[in-house]
């Protein structure tokens, strides 16, 4: 189901809009939801360049590790 999204501009703004749609040969509708698409994907997810960089730098540290099972043992222990 599509819903409606209404913005209302000044004329001088719809105009260079317009135009700015029009030498994309799309129409005003079409841009908009492309620019709002392209948006959407800056904030809400990274990329996957910053996700690998992301996995890169914490990569190079030592964490501690184990099995579940010891580990749910140490924090038992730890409980007590």
């Amino acid at each position: 189901m599509n819903t409606r999204l209404q913005i209302l501009l000044k004329p001088k703004e719809y105009k260079t809009l317009k135009n700015l749609a029009k030498s994309l040969r799309l129409s005003l509708g079409e841009w908009a939801r492309q620019t709002l698409r392209s948006e959407i994907n800056k904030f809400s997810s990274k990329s996957p360049e910053k996700k690998l960089a992301i996995i890169r730098k914490f990569s190079k540290y030592q964490y501690p590790t184990a099995s579940i099972e010891q580990m749910n043992q140490e924090i038992s222990q730890g409980y007590l």
